[in-house]
């Protein structure tokens, strides 16, 4: 959270456009805070395909059409979403890139997140640092001010109001409190 993530995906689509490619931008639909966009926190933005859970990514003709598919909030994806982008990549020629969180606050990888780093061919980071100096690896979530460290992980939440990226230094301090 707070990496450059989403404006790194924007930036990302642009590129692909500009020499030439389709791209086509994927978001899963539990993630309702910006509804059919992904936008940055910076001011840009871009319509996006909502996916569901169950939802057959083979029945989207933009997706069949495109050259590169480029996923955001890749940690809300279904299993069968995971499998559908893989087979698009194993079998189709399909370039897919896929941005998310590794952790919720809670802690532990996200189920998707899970699923992901097991098959990817590739995982690259996108670092950022924290006010200790250390790298921002976890995140925690405030209710009323106060840190929270358990609970249901798909929740979404806007970071200026509800979530702190941390160092794991500082998310095991505020957990141990």
């Amino acid at each position: 959270m707070g990496s450059g993530k989403s404006t790194y995906v924007l930036q990302l689509r642009h590129t692909l456009e500009r020499e030439g490619f389709k791209p086509i931008l994927l978001k899963p639909s539990f993630d309702t805070r910006d509804e059919e966009f992904v936008r940055s926190r910076i001011g840009i933005e871009h319509p996006a395909i909502l996916i569901g859970p169950n939802e057959d990514l083979f029945a989207k003709r933009d997706i069949l059409s495109s050259t590169h598919i480029i996923v955001d909030e890749a940690q809300f994806l279904s299993d069968k979403n995971i499998e559908d982008l893989a087979f698009l990549v194993d079998h189709l020629d399909k370039n897919v890139d896929c941005f998310g969180l590794r952790t919720a606050y809670t802690g532990r990888l996200f189920d998707a997140t899970a699923y992901l780093m097991a098959i990817v061919d590739e995982l690259v980071e996108l670092p950022m640092t924290y006010k200790d100096g250390k790298k921002s690896i976890m995140h925690v979530r405030y209710v009323d001010g106060k840190p929270i460290f358990s609970g249901k992980a798909e929740f979404v939440g806007d970071i200026d109001e509800e979530y702190e990226s941390v160092s794991r230094k500082q998310w095991m301090l505020l957990k141990n409190k």
